[in-house]
């Protein structure tokens, strides 16, 4: 973007010395200039060119400014968003724990199951073989 914003000058510039090497008598040329306490007798050209780059100079400050607020409000909503991404993560994760846990205390009773089950087999055949 910078190197963009230099080319652009130097072209302008480039364009200006351009023009006024076809056209130096309108640069020479010198024109009565009222400021409104005085009058002057200036030449008009080199001072509308020198506005114009101070225009453009102008331009592209407030780009800059405005890019570097638009930058800083991305900057702060994507730390935002981090945020609220970690915080997401962490209550997946809190919540995963707790399933996990919870899994973990069904896998108990079930094989507290499947032993009480046994022991009642168990149980069974020793009553079988004594009927017999």
């Amino acid at each position: 973007m910078k190197k963009a914003n230099i080319v652009f000058i130097i072209l302008y510039l480039l364009f200006v010395v351009y023009f006024s090497t076809l056209n130096w008598s309108l640069f020479i040329n010198e024109f009565n200039i009222n400021l409104g306490f005085n009058s002057v007798l200036i030449p008009i050209f080199p001072i509308l060119l020198f506005i114009n780059l101070i225009f453009l100079l102008f331009q592209w400050l407030t780009f800059k400014i405005i890019m570097s607020r638009v930058q800083k409000t991305v900057d702060n909503q994507e730390k935002k968003l981090a945020i609220l991404k970690a915080g997401k993560y962490d209550g997946v994760e809190n919540q995963l724990k707790e399933q996990n846990e919870i899994l973990i205390d069904i896998q108990g009773i079930i094989s507290e199951l499947f032993r009480k089950i046994e022991d009642i087999n168990k149980g069974n055949k020793d009553t079988a073989s004594h009927d017999i």
